[in-house]
């Protein structure tokens, strides 16, 4: 099991550059490198920062789940998560569940290779919607809007096109498509 520092240089996308939070909560462009200390000082609660998941070729190595909420019920829906994507894993992706107790849940798929940012988006969020309650909702990083507002390609025209994201699509749907005719696809 890889570091907490360990995995967030594994997830980035860039390491140029890194958001930090501002005294007014908003989170400013830092462009300087994303370094093991930079890292440690945020892990420390000395700083709070955020890596930046999409490289500058719209492709990602992460894609992420946010549960703010630190309950059974929020850990059981990431358990499920991780059920419904087991394609991925048989493809060498990893899925690791960090537990922050004061904050809720992160699950985290590393993807064996690069893949394109827009399908991710799409994919993760269609996924988090099955799984959702009113009162738990689930955020997903990267964002649809985020790649729509960098100028990256959104999930239809990716697959058309056959970039780097034909990998996960082509193992997701069909659990998605599964698991909304309410099939059981767990393992």
């Amino acid at each position: 099991m890889p570091s907490r520092v360990e995995l967030l240089l594994a997830v980035a996308g860039r390491t140029d550059a890194y958001g930090e939070e501002q005294p007014d909560g908003s989170m400013k462009t830092v462009h300087k490198p994303l370094t093991r200390r930079v890292l440690e000082d945020h892990l420390a609660g000395r700083r709070n920062i955020g890596v930046f998941l999409i490289g500058s070729t719209g492709l990602v190595k992460a894609g992420c789940f946010v549960l703010r909420e630190h309950s059974p019920r929020a850990r059981l829906a990431l358990v499920k998560l991780k059920e419904m994507l087991k394609g991925l894993k048989e493809a060498g992706a990893l899925f690791l569940i960090e537990d922050l107790p004061d904050e809720g849940y992160r699950g985290w798929i590393l993807f064996p290779m690069p893949t394109a940012a827009g399908a991710v988006a799409s994919i993760l969020r269609a996924f988090a919607d099955k799984l959702q309650e009113p009162d738990m909702p689930i955020e997903t990083a990267p964002t649809e809007e985020e790649v729509q507002r960098l100028g990256f390609p959104a999930a239809a025209e990716i697959i058309k096109r056959g970039l780097p994201s034909v990998f996960p699509a082509r193992l997701l749907y069909p659990s998605l498509e599964q698991w909304g005719r309410g099939e059981d696809n767990a393992p």
